[in-house]
């Protein structure tokens, strides 16, 4: 998680010559990836990779590609001695380990019972409170070293969030043939192991016996009469448009984990973005369908 934090630290300004971050350590890791300022931590580049030093240089005839994180603040590195929730496999890289613990930090279960004559009737609700969930490397941005080609006009503010040094051209994401481990976009930051979360879970159960006999009694169980998922963190992953919010029972990865990823900025102003990739997170739908089993028992 370090490497891929430091990585992104490297492109900004702090990592430059005279940077606030070059030489210094945390958590026994330099956050710039090196003692030594880094190369990549340059204004511009040019369509041939090589950084661009001074941004008076960095200009739009020059042809050369703003870097979208260099006025960007850095990230500070992962604490390896902190607590953090539990995870089923510890999340690394993005499409690596788990995306959510498998925790719920509170369950209860409230059931009743009544009998009469013949008929007994016990209702049950389930209650799991939200897990958490969030990880530091899900997203990936494009490395603008890697970008051999620019866009007509100056960097747009969606792509280019902290702004630029010089008028350097925007970078055709279609040209860039590297990604770095980026911010998550909707929160400005790499997201802390277990940052946000989940929806809290309530289900209701039911079961009907009737003594037919001494020695028959029938035995209706219904379950999941209600199944439903509220509360939880609120972010902008969390709205979306066309989905019930009730059935949202989790967050994990945006896209497919390790088959699409979320997009990031790695794309071109105009491009329609589908909802499954435009965020970090995606919504998980565990919803139980309703069952009803019925069973008879006999005494001999």
């Amino acid at each position: 998680m370090n490497i891929g934090i430091s990585g992104y630290n490297a492109f900004t300004q702090a990592c430059a010559p005279g940077g606030a971050l070059v030489g210094v350590k945390q958590h026994g890791q330099y956050a710039c990836g090196s003692s030594n300022p880094s190369a990549n931590a340059a204004p511009c580049f040019t369509t041939a990779g090589a950084p661009v030093a001074g941004a008076a240089a960095c200009t739009a005839a020059s042809g050369n590609i703003a870097n979208p994180y260099y006025l960007a603040q850095p990230q500070g590195l992962m604490d390896p001695g902190a607590s953090y929730a539990p995870y089923a496999t510890f999340p690394g890289n993005i499409g690596v380990g788990n995306y959510g613990s498998f925790v719920s930090p509170n369950v209860a279960t409230l059931i009743l019972n009544y009998k009469h004559d013949r008929w007994a009737v016990t209702p049950a609700i389930q209650y799991a409170a939200g897990s958490r969930y969030g990880y530091p490397l899900a997203t990936l941005g494009i490395d603008p070293s890697s970008c051999a080609g620019a866009l007509a006009g100056g960097p747009d503010a969606a792509r280019y969030p902290y702004g630029v040094a010089g008028s350097a051209l925007g970078y055709d994401a279609t040209t860039c043939g590297n990604t770095i481990d980026i911010p998550n976009p909707d929160t400005g930051k790499f997201d802390n192991i277990g940052a946000f979360t989940g929806p809290s879970r309530f289900t209701g159960n039911l079961q009907l016996s009737y003594d037919m006999s001494s020695r028959i009694t029938a035995v209706a169980t219904l379950t999941n009469i209600f199944d439903v998922c509220r509360g939880g963190t609120t972010g902008a992953w969390t709205n979306v448009t066309g989905v019930a919010s009730n059935k949202v029972c989790g967050y994990g990865a945006g896209g497919v984990g390790t088959i699409i990823n979320p997009v990031g900025n790695v794309y071109n102003p105009g491009a329609t973005i589908q909802p499954f990739v435009a965020h970090s997170y995606s919504p998980l739908f565990g919803s139980l369908p309703f069952n009803a089993y019925v069973d008879f028992k006999i005494k001999l």
